[in-house]
């Protein structure tokens, strides 16, 4: 299928939509118009070069899927999708982020692999993003304060593999709910204080904790002994 029909609008019950893995090349802005009961779209595997100014009507829209398009650009009415948790856009061509993107507070999850980014915007750090994926893309710094000031209370995973950083900003202080970091593949001179601190910490944590454990079965054993002797 190489086109969205327009008369799909006239659909204004529909709340998921599926047209992954087709040949679309362009979305009528009066096939999504009237459709604000969206609540998942799947545009995946489609020739698609930009998305239409009326996606930003779809209000109630949770989770969007752009990945494996042609795009370079976000439209500007993508901000009003206030309600919008997942949105992944993996292996596109964009090659910047609108700095409104901040304001779409419900987001959760942002997937931007294989794309032309070549920085992040500041209003990043005022999501509660639990995943950021941008690995594969052009990066070359991020700005200390990425992560101010929401971002370094609920990332978990934070995937920069595969880009152009020669360093990382001392920028994970407060990160306490970080579980996955991959920073592999980039030219990087050495890695941030604060992450070989924070490894020293966990190195020493653990050294302690195995340590205790060895004393508490040594003691347990003398204990044993003891009973089985009287």
């Amino acid at each position: 299928m190489s086109g969205l029909d327009e008369s799909i609008g006239t659909l204004r019950g529909l709340t998921e939509l599926d047209v992954s893995e087709n040949q679309i090349t362009d979305i009528p802005k009066k096939a999504l118009r009237h459709l604000k009961k969206l609540v998942r779209v799947n545009l995946m595997k489609n020739h698609l070069y930009d998305l239409p100014d009326a996606i930003g009507n779809i209000g109630g829209l949770k989770e969007l899927n752009v990945d494996m398009n042609r795009l370079d650009l976000l439209p500007p009415t993508f901000q009003k999708l206030r309600n919008l948790e997942v949105f992944s856009a993996s292996f596109n061509n964009l090659y910047t982020l609108p700095d409104s993107i901040g304001k779409l507070e419900n987001l959760r999850i942002l997937g931007l692999e294989g794309n032309q980014l070549c920085r992040l915007p500041p209003g990043l750090g005022y999501l509660h993003l639990e995943q950021l994926k941008v690995s594969h893309n052009r990066l070359e710094r991020l700005e200390l304060d990425l992560m101010a000031p929401n971002l370094q209370d609920s990332i978990q995973t934070l995937l920069l593999s595969n880009n152009n950083l020669l360093e990382l900003p001392a920028m994970f202080d407060g990160c306490s709910r970080m579980r996955l970091l991959q920073i592999d593949y980039n030219p990087m001179r050495s890695p941030p204080t604060d992450l070989l601190e924070e490894a020293a910490a966990a190195h020493e944590a653990a050294l302690r904790e195995a340590q205790d454990e060895v004393e508490r079965k040594v003691n347990a054993e003398l204990q044993r002994q003891t009973v089985a002797q009287e």
